[in-house]
């Protein structure tokens, strides 16, 4: 029996790589633990969250289908309890591209040393991604996949990265959209940025017509539709 996925989830499992072991931080109800198992990503699961009531309900479903030996279930808060062992693929996903970068950046802290034990981290944050590829970037991380989808109206975006090799900038556009989008576009990619067009279209008319009018505010709203537009 296949575990039934969001597109959002399943564009997820499709960017993993199959490996012995993946760590879902945040793993909320466990379905992307499972459907790893069920599709042959991983032999074993490591599954955290923060929250004692989604670990229940994960470890009713993971019951349900038999999963238990290859699904461990952790009450963590981040990777506060994990094992270098356990960091070979990383995932992270449904939360702000803030407090991804905080997660990581509080074991880099503690001195858990992702060059040496981590392949590949996905990384699907809900918003401020543009932050996020900028610390990537900043710490020398290389991004070498992404996706955007759209679903029920909102558009995700994947990050693939891998630890190590020497910092490097981004452009605004590269931060915002992702160098590997830029450079491999498809209908995602183009359709986010008819998007993020006509949204800046529609904050620009409401400024002219009195709106909150603020002329630092209206010129990078201009800069930034200029390289959208060149995109396109």
């Amino acid at each position: 029996m296949r575990v039934k996925l969001s597109m959002r989830l399943q564009a997820i499992l499709e960017l993993m790589e199959p490996c012995e072991v993946f760590t879902d931080i945040g793993s909320d109800h466990g379905l992307l633990a499972m459907a790893a198992i069920m599709q042959g990503k991983a032999g074993r699961v490591v599954a955290t969250d923060i929250r004692e009531a989604p670990l229940a309900a994960a470890h009713k479903a993971i019951a349900a289908q038999g999963l238990e030996q290859q699904i461990r279930l952790l009450l963590s808060d981040g990777f506060a309890s994990l094992d270098p062992q356990d960091l070979q693929q990383i995932v992270i996903a449904g939360m702000g591209g803030s407090l991804i970068r905080q997660i990581i950046q509080r074991a880099r802290q503690r001195g858990l040393d992702f060059d040496t034990h981590c392949r590949r981290l996905v990384l699907q944050p809900m918003n401020h991604q543009g932050g996020l590829r900028h610390w990537l970037a900043s710490v020398g991380w290389e991004i070498i996949a992404e996706r955007i989808l759209a679903e029920k109206r909102h558009y995700y975006q994947i990050i693939v990265t891998r630890p190590g090799g020497a910092p490097y900038s981004l452009t605004w556009l590269e931060e915002h959209l992702g160098p590997y989008n830029l450079e491999h576009r498809d209908i995602g990619v183009e359709s986010c940025v008819a998007h993020e067009i006509r949204l800046r279209q529609g904050i620009l008319l409401a400024m002219q017509q009195g709106e909150a009018y603020n002329p630092c505010r209206e010129e990078q709203l201009r800069r930034e539709l200029l390289e959208l537009q060149q995109v396109i």
